[in-house]
């Protein structure tokens, strides 16, 4: 797959086989397009965001149905959680797919809450303690920008993500990662914050352990 452009007149031959272009491809269980804006992601999520909707309609039963506390944990570990996995890629996602994003998640609010359609959604919001879905995909990226910049391996994205962030967002509007990710590291305030304190550095007295030492034993008592 070529991204940002034509595709090449040529095959990619690899071990005298041929290997043709494709405008998508799924990789690590993340599809991607050739234009990196996530459609065919965005449209796999909201098919199986909708299966596991379809469960959490029928815990909304009056006379066997699941609380509201019951509700909402399912909706974040079984539903939310499948955007998470992705949230720093859909971060390239435009807002017409983050709209879509949100419609399946006030869908899932309003099932939590027993809410009428009338209901607004920044009272669904909260009612149920829970951001925006684009909210939470800057909130995620950020913080594996925080992770990464902290870590003593040198990742590459951080330092892409902060020369974005020197640039002029008037001069240089093409939508790219690091420049969406500079955005969530400003709307956060952490920018400075990250600049400023650099790598962790382990303890003056720490030692890693030898990888042939045996783990400590585990005792369980009744």
């Amino acid at each position: 797959m070529a991204f940002e452009g034509r595709k090449p007149a040529r095959p990619l031959t690899t071990a005298g086989v041929n290997i043709d272009w494709v405008d998508n491809h799924q990789y690590l269980g993340v599809w991607l397009d050739s234009n990196l804006r996530m459609r065919e992601h965005v449209q796999m999520l909201e098919d199986r965001v909708e299966a596991r909707t379809n469960i959490l309609h029928s815990l909304t039963r009056r006379s066997d149905g699941a609380s509201h506390a019951v509700r909402k944990v399912f909706y974040t570990h079984a539903i939310r959680s499948i955007i998470d996995y992705s949230a720093p890629c859909l971060i390239l996602a435009s807002t017409a797919n983050f709209n879509k994003l949100e419609r399946l998640q006030n869908r899932s609010l309003r099932l939590i809450l027993s809410a009428p359609l009338w209901t607004k959604v920044l009272n669904l919001r909260a009612e149920t303690h829970l951001p925006a879905i684009g909210e939470r995909i800057k909130a995620i990226t950020a913080e594996l920008i925080v992770k990464m910049s902290h870590s003593p391996r040198p990742f590459i994205p951080p330092a892409r993500v902060f020369a974005a962030a020197e640039r002029d967002p008037a001069l240089f509007t093409k939508k790219t990662w690091a420049r969406d990710a500079a955005a969530a590291l400003r709307e956060a305030d952490i920018l400075e914050t990250i600049r400023e304190k650099g790598e962790d550095a382990p303890h003056p007295t720490f030692a890693p352990s030898h990888p042939w030492r045996p783990p400590l034993p585990t005792t369980i008592h009744d």
